[in-house]
């Protein structure tokens, strides 16, 4: 059985609403697609909800918005399956798929380009759950995949382009889901 997981409601929202989810206990969810969590921004909120219900599911499914690290990776209507997933402060990288993007988790929003710059040497994009999902799941001998949308561009107007389109993103989401799914 798998567990789908988003960082926040506004991201999962349509999908919430397509797999006629309801709400079995806080932000954790069944619907027609299976059982849909919602881990709260950030690398400690994701950790402690997923580390509750590890034991739900074999394969942990990580759906969400990521800022675009490259130009390369501009789309913002299309799903990016991500190979490998890197955490910011140890550096670890945990694989996923022979090929693919690679994600780099970060414990808060990336607004500094001269950053962006640096990690886009070797990173496509970024998010603040992915690499704690992978590790969790990977420490339990549990399955991992993670999808991710481009919300932004890691710069001064993160904040506005994120809040701008989340509602489109969130339907896009939903969409690329019933095709994987």
């Amino acid at each position: 059985m798998h567990l789908i997981t988003f960082a926040t409601i506004a991201e999962a929202e349509a999908t919430l609403t397509t797999f006629q989810a309801k709400e079995v206990e806080t932000n954790f969810y069944s619907s027609t697609l299976g059982n849909i969590l919602i881990t709260g921004m950030g690398p400690e909120k994701t950790h402690a909800s997923v580390l509750r219900y590890i034991d739900k599911a074999d394969h942990f499914i990580n759906f969400g918005i990521a800022g675009a690290l490259r130009e390369d990776v501009n789309s913002t209507t299309f799903l990016h399956q991500i190979s490998q997933v890197t955490d910011e402060n140890t550096l670890e990288c945990i694989s996923l798929l022979a090929t693919g993007f690679h994600l780099l988790t970060v414990d808060e929003p990336l607004y500094d380009t001269k950053k962006r710059d640096r990690f886009a040497q070797h990173h496509h994009l970024v998010d603040m759950e992915g690499y704690v999902i992978a590790k969790l799941a990977k420490s339990n001998k549990k399955r991992c995949s993670i999808y991710k949308i481009v919300s932004d561009f890691c710069n001064e107007n993160t904040h506005e382009e994120i809040m701008k389109k989340l509602s489109i993103h969130s339907y896009t989401l939903a969409q690329e889901i019933k095709k994987i799914l």
